[in-house]
């Protein structure tokens, strides 16, 4: 076939009025000299809409901004700079924990996640990142309960709860030691699953027990409170809900990592089931103080 030579003017003609000289004409817009001193160093087109466009610059940053194309000549107006969720650290390690035990694949899902880091870390890694961020936060409870404990732990002592101990023990440390193999830490599987499962029976029950016990309390709680007691009843009810915001998001990490060990990394499951273990008796004594509190209020 014999080669065509079609003259600019011809292709443009053909263009006018097309989204494609839209585009193009909305990109010399942006970047403007003006347009870049507005939107910042860098701009460039994200998406377009038949008044508006969205750019993103170096910072990124977005903006929302209005523009006119009339005869082909387009002219920006109003930019409004729009809010968008962004990852930050915790982010990225929480989506790392959603993949962590997806068998062959985890080592893709992870470097997905954190691309742009210089490396990727193994699961076990990952995965101490994440319980690490996930126990280290402050937590008003912890705080309280800190500085209170013997006080709270008298208080919230109750027979019906039964014996307050340790009850959970840190016991698979061997698993996730640099000195035992793959095929070692196997062999543990079903026991570390069977533990841990237990473990997510114990935290899902205490969430259920805690916030129903706090729902009671605050719907039997009479307004007005009285400048005193509202001050006493606010802080409580501050430690109840962080408390209970804490405890599902504990509980619900550790249902996520039972429901993914069957085919996944077992040193992980072991490492989160030891760390869990060696907070429980703070989550068992903060769980104690809530229902006591609100039993005794709602009597």
């Amino acid at each position: 076939m014999q080669g065509i030579i079609v003259e600019s003017k011809v292709l443009h003609g053909l263009q006018v009025g097309s989204y494609e000289e839209l585009l193009t004409n909305l990109d010399e817009a942006i970047s403007d000299e003006k347009s870049q001193a507005m939107l910042g160093a860098s701009a460039v087109l994200f998406a377009t809409y038949p008044k508006h466009v969205i750019v993103i610059n170096e910072e990124g940053k977005f903006f929302s901004v209005d523009y006119e194309n009339k005869d082909g000549i387009v002219k920006i107006g109003a930019a409004k700079k729009i809010d968008v969720a962004v990852l930050s650290e915790d982010d990225v390690i929480s989506r790392a924990v959603d993949n962590f035990a997806d068998g062959k694949s985890l080592k893709d899902s992870l470097r997905k996640l954190v691309e742009g880091c210089a490396k990727c870390d193994s699961p076990l890694e990952e995965i101490q990142r994440v319980v690490g961020a996930l126990f280290s936060r402050g937590r008003i409870f912890r705080s309280y309960l800190s500085e209170h404990y013997d006080v709270i732990g008298q208080f919230a002592w109750d027979a019906d709860y039964g014996k307050l101990g340790m009850e959970i023990d840190p016991k698979f440390s061997d698993l996730y030691s640099d000195e035992i193999s793959e095929s070692e830490i196997e062999l543990h599987r079903k026991e570390v699953i069977d533990d841990l499962v237990s473990v997510e029976g114990r935290l899902q029950k205490k969430v259920a027990e805690v916030s129903e016990a706090f729902e009671e309390f605050q719907n039997r709680t009479i307004e007005p409170r009285g400048e005193e007691l509202d001050g006493m009843l606010s802080k409580f009810e501050s430690f109840s809900a962080d408390y209970i915001d804490y405890l599902t998001e504990v509980a619900d990490f550790v249902s996520d990592t039972v429901r993914k060990s069957n085919e996944g990394c077992v040193a992980c499951a072991a490492f989160v089931h030891d760390e869990v273990a060696r907070r429980f008796r703070e989550v068992e004594l903060g769980g104690r103080f809530i229902r006591k509190v609100a039993t005794e209020f709602t009597r």
